[in-house]
């Protein structure tokens, strides 16, 4: 089984726990993207660390590409195919 097949199978996307974020932040640097989750409880508080992500350039676009599908509605899947 090859990487793809394997991360396409509906289990592996629900293993592992869901952190929860209510912040990102993106930085662009050289040949990707930093996408950072933070949670912030209230207003006056400090935002906190949750996970952090880097992704390639064309990466980057293919999940902006999947996500622009699935918020509107015109891709259900969690992954596309």
């Amino acid at each position: 089984m090859n990487w793809s097949e394997y991360f396409n199978k509906k289990e592996t996307l629900e293993n592992g726990p869901a952190v929860f974020a209510n912040r990102v932040a993106v930085s662009v640097l050289d040949g990707g993207v930093k996408i950072t989750f933070l949670e912030q409880t209230d207003p006056t508080s400090v935002s906190k660390f949750r996970n952090a992500v880097f992704l390639s350039l064309r990466d980057a676009v293919e999940l902006k590409k999947l996500l622009n599908r699935m918020l509107a509605g015109e891709n259900k899947t969690d992954v596309d195919p």
